[in-house]
């Protein structure tokens, strides 16, 4: 790699959008965005693309923004099958889900569209 090479891997590691998903353990940042950016959990309940996943699906079905969450407290208790083991777990898939429908419910008081009609 030469030099131009490197300033642009390194601008876009640091311009990289909130969807983006750092695999390298050394490149991960777990303090950027101070302590109340910190989350437990790893899905990314205030990402666009869940509003437009939550409007766009039909009225019967079940959309989840905190997948990964629930997937991961699922697992755990399909490993351990012992409720106190995964509480981690479930706490963090409720902070998910808590934090998803406080974005929502703060983009409707500032007048944002989007959610629905409801």
């Amino acid at each position: 790699m030469n030099k131009e090479e490197d300033t642009a891997a390194s601008t876009l590691s640091t311009t990289a959008s909130d969807a983006e998903v750092v695999t390298d353990k050394q490149k991960v940042d777990f303090t950027k965005g101070g302590p109340d950016k910190f989350k437990f959990y790893p899905d990314n309940p205030t990402n666009h693309k869940h509003k437009y996943n939550w409007v766009m699906k039909e009225p019967t079905k079940f959309y989840d923004p905190c997948e990964e969450s629930r997937q991961a407290s699922m697992d755990c208790m399909l490993r351990t099958q012992d409720k106190s083991d995964c509480e981690d777990f479930f706490k963090a898939y409720r902070e998910c889900k808590a934090d998803f429908f406080a974005n929502k419910r703060k983009e409707k008081i500032e007048g944002k569209g989007g959610w629905g009609f409801w």
